[in-house]
């Protein structure tokens, strides 16, 4: 018994010397405030916009309770037998729901943002012909002379619905006419045989897609400024003048087919670009030699992007702005360059699409038949850029968007896709979606066709409020400060742009591996050097002060790369050269000896040859260099050239951790996360660190303090991080009290919790369970009976353990298989939810000498329920235009599916904690 009870005491004095555990940790007070942004907000779609005062005062109650800081209004298409109750968008009864739902929200402290259309993209049934969207046609005819030639122009006359924009001729000799101007010179083209070749323009003919009811109509001419401030007309009608609380307005990705054309764009190229496009229309039909053709393709491709930035969103930024309202924007889809949409508006936009591959996930994933996403990575950074070089304080992101078949989503594989996320730089999370969805609505309620359904139907919803606290967490950090990054990348369609093929070309999420391949920067991510993209448009804004390279006049940067190119803008290379004479190190992975785009090409890469051959390079250290004013201009292999520039990278990709920082006043905020297969338990360096290094766990709140050093610049900390967790590090010089030291610990004893267990229905969808008794805790759907296996919604399982001591409070709970969250109580007291791996928790402040109790409410995912109405052929499919399609986009049918396990599966252990290294 002596002996004993000095173990015990030699125990409890360890736990003193090092941490308690970390449910006693001070430190709240190095969480920032949280606000509506700091919160996820969601997709709200509006089906049929039958919506009522009762169910929105409901619902967004509801989405409060669950963590929701707001909503993103989008009405789509209705719900069959719901007819008599749809309103039109925009009418006076639709804006009376919208204020109605603005003061729901705002007392509920959540925030509201409006889509400016419904369905996608914006048109609706006020677009008139005139301004709808346009593309061009063409026509050619072979060995014309004389009467043929004015036949020809008086045949488009006739042509119903086309316009004829521009005609040209080429002779024999290989002259070029504008035939239309020449039309007023009789005579001028009467001699010889010429090849003619026409531009006409006509509407795309592309109407608003899965449109709410009155928002049908054409989708408009998005190059054209009229038809932009025609089709905001229709919100200022009905907004009056007065923004009634929205926050901002939202535009969807840039869907419009084939729209390639508008009515000044012949003369707004030869504005732009200095020469006539439609003495070429033989090339910009796809004739000609494929260089001359893809300079000539070039150049309609980069004015036909200005035109799309200056017409309409420059335009629709700015009536936003007229009304107090920000402005959200995906730019992706469109043939602009991206980075330069994305810096005019306050809040960038990316989206996902698909599933990310997660190693530590593999296994898991694999049994759901997960479809794996087709973009590219590099692709969310331009969004990202463009607000880190603004000082932009917001990235969103359209989260989820077909992240797995309908019903087949857990929440555990949404949070690698998060932390993904962050650690790319987004900050602010828009989930795809929820549905309005009144309470009278049979299970599973009404539903949008392509989403992970974040709604009260889902059986998850019960713990969706603890993935939101994570999330609330992470973002209140990483809203703070500034992201900085040492390196700019030249980024830029034009190599893109320069293909033979096809017209108009767009930058889709689903093409990004295509115009967004660069195998030096996947590189330069893969071993943690943190960059931002810039464009040329950017680049001739910038200033350089004391060697400094500052975009947008506010955000320092210390060097660019331009990586492998084929060719670049003239008047680009000269502004680097001006930068590097300025003192901004400026690095070139090759010099580029072509130049983008047709006009005056010859001469201008003469000159381009000449500014090359000025560069006298010497190599120094293995580094070619060339003097260049008061700096240098770099060539060779960029690691190299960044080592000797003094700029680092972030070893913690050598651990396979992934990170993103902020900088703030006080301090350095790191997010990092483990998506790897293996545990991470190692000293890790910091690019930026401080005296004082604290944890801060954004699944629980907790703070506590590391091991950690600082040399005066670089910060070293023990880090411990299994698959699939993450952790806020905070670096700060200031005084740190009150916060505990980490608490490190090795895993000692563990201890199989034995049966019988019970399980009983809590709440659920389509089937009630009868109680039951089990000798070990199995997964429910693996219990014979049908109703086990149609069942969606939450079960009990519970046990009683007896221990005879307890030498410490250290101990951790853990689930071998969760299917596919739990929230646990412990004595009766909730201990905790848990939605993501590692599933286990600590448990030992809870646990008691003698019997303890253990409750687990396990959520399951819908899919086996929903299963069960497919095979019994039940009409819960009832919804508008698409209805309800799979992930591949075809008919959805689940009555094939296999059961998915629901539940608790494996072992349940109680396992003890030693303490390990400590301060």
């Amino acid at each position: 018994m002596k002996q004993l009870f000095l173990f015990l005491f030699l125990v409890l004095a360890v736990q003193s010397a090092c941490a308690r555990s970390g449910e006693r940790s001070g430190g709240s007070e190095y969480w920032p405030p949280v606000m509506k942004e700091s919160k996820p907000w969601t997709r709200w779609w509006w089906m049929g916009s039958a919506v009522r005062e009762a169910e929105l005062e409901r619902l967004l109650n509801d989405y409060a309770s669950k963590g929701f800081g707001g909503v993103e209004i989008t009405p789509i298409y209705g719900v069959r037998g719901e007819e008599s109750n749809y309103i039109d968008f925009l009418s006076p009864e639709w804006m009376e729901m919208l204020s109605l739902t603005i003061g729901a929200a705002s007392r509920n402290q959540m925030g509201v943002d409006m889509n400016t259309g419904t369905g996608w993209p914006f048109g609706g049934p006020h677009v008139t012909s005139e301004h709808a969207a346009k593309r061009l046609r063409f026509y050619s005819l072979e060995r014309a002379a004389g009467d043929s030639i004015q036949s020809f122009i008086k045949g488009f006359a006739s042509k119903q619905g086309e316009t004829l924009l521009a005609l040209s001729g080429i002779s024999e000799s290989g002259e070029r006419l504008n035939l239309l101007q020449q039309q007023a010179k009789p005579g001028g083209f009467d001699n010889g045989v010429w090849t003619l070749y026409a531009a006409t323009q006509e509407n795309t003919g592309q109407l608003v897609k899965r449109a709410a009811p009155g928002g049908e109509g054409p989708v408009f001419n998005h190059f054209s400024r009229a038809a932009t401030e025609q089709y905001l007309d229709r919100f200022d009608a009905a907004m009056q003048g007065i923004n009634p609380g929205i926050r901002c307005f939202f535009n969807d990705s840039y869907e419009l087919g084939y729209a390639s054309s508008t009515d000044d764009l012949f003369e707004t190229f030869k504005r732009r670009k200095a020469y006539d496009l439609s003495l070429y229309l033989m090339e910009l039909s796809g004739q000609g030699s494929d260089d001359i053709t893809g300079r000539i393709k070039a150049d309609y491709r980069d004015v036909l992007g200005k035109m799309l930035l200056e017409n309409f969103t420059e335009t629709w930024n700015s009536r936003a702005h007229s009304y107090g309202i920000r402005t959200r924007n995906q730019a992706h889809g469109s043939p602009a360059n991206l980075l330069d949409l994305y810096s005019l508006v306050d809040v960038p936009e990316v989206e996902t699409f698909n599933a990310t591959f997660f190693p530590f996930l593999e296994k898991y994933l694999a049994k759901n038949g997960t479809k794996y996403t087709e973009s590219n990575r590099l692709f969310r950074k331009l969004a990202t850029s463009a607000a880190h070089m603004k000082g932009g304080r917001l990235v969103s992101c359209e989260t989820f968007t077909w992240l797995n078949e309908h019903f087949r989503t857990p929440l555990y594989q949404c949070k690698p896709e998060i932390d993904h996320l962050f650690a790319e730089g987004i900050n602010h999370l828009i989930f795809h979606g929820t549905a309005y969805s009144p309470e009278t609505a049979e299970w599973p309620g009404w539903l949008f066709y392509a989403s992970v359904h974040m709604e009260p139907n889902n059986p998850q919803w019960e713990d969706i409020g603890a993935m939101n606290s994570y999330i609330t967490r992470c973002q209140s950090v990483l809203q703070q400060g500034e992201h900085r990054s040492d390196l700019l990348v030249y980024w830029s369609p034009d190599e893109y742009n320069h293909s033979p093929e096809g017209l108009e070309l767009r930058l889709s999420l689903h093409t990004a591996g295509n115009w967004m391949r660069m195998p030096e920067i996947d590189s330069l991510y893969d071993k943690g050097y943190q960059f931002d993209f810039i464009s040329d448009r950017i680049i001739a804004s910038c200033e350089v002060r004391d060697g400094r390279i500052f975009t947008h006049g506010k955000v320092p940067y210390t060097a660019i790369f331009i990586p492998k190119l084929q060719r670049i803008r003239l008047e680009t290379f000269k502004k680097l050269l001006q930068m590097a004479e300025k003192g901004a190190p400026v690095i070139f992975s090759n010099i580029p000896e072509r130049v983008t785009g047709f006009r005056d090409f010859q001469m201008q890469e003469a000159e381009l040859a000449a500014l090359i051959a000025s560069l006298r390079f010497d190599e120094q250290r293995g580094i070619r260099m060339a003097s260049r004013g008061e700096g240098s201009v770099f060539q060779g292999e960029l690691q190299q050239v960044l080592a000797f520039l003094g700029i680092t990278r972030e070893t913690l990709a050598d651990h396979g951790i992934k990170a993103i920082s902020r900088i703030t006043d006080k301090g350095t905020y790191y997010f990092i996360a483990n998506h790897e297969r293996e545990g991470i338990d190692a000293w890790v360096s910091f690019c930026r660190g401080g005296r004082s290094a604290l944890f801060m766990d954004p699944m629980s709140g907790q703070v506590s303090q590391a091991e950690s050093t600082f040399d005066g610049e670089a910060g070293r900390v023990h880090v411990v991080l299994k698959p699939g967790a993450s952790m806020i590090i905070f670096f700060t010089n200031e005084e740190v009290a009150g916060v505990d030291p980490h608490p490190y610990y090795r895993e000692e004893d563990k201890m199989e919790l034995p049966g019988p267990w019970s399980l009983k229905t809590i709440r659920g969808f389509q089937a009630y369970p009868t109680d039951t008794l089990l000798v070990k805790p199995v997964y429910w759907s693996d219990i014979s009976g049908a109703d086990f296996k149609r069942f969606a919604g939450t079960c009990e399982y519970s046990t009683r353990f007896h221990l005879d001591k307890i030498p410490g409070d250290n101990y951790l709970l853990r689930f071998e298989g969760v299917e596919a969250s739990a929230r646990v109580f412990v004595n009766g007291q909730e201990a905790g939810v848990l939605w993501s791996f590692p599933f286990e928790m600590k448990v030992g402040h809870l646990l008691q000498e003698g019997e303890n109790e253990l409750r687990v409410r396990v959520s399951n995912l819908g899919a086996n329920a929903i299963r069960e109405l497919d095979r019994r052929r039940t009409d819960w499919k009832k919804f508008h235009d698409i209805n309800f399609v799979n992930v591949d986009y075809k008919s959805f049918d689940a009555s094939g599916w296999d059961i998915l396990p629901s539940g608790i599966g494996g072992i349940v252990e109680l396992v003890r904690l030693k303490p390990g290294n400590c301060l």
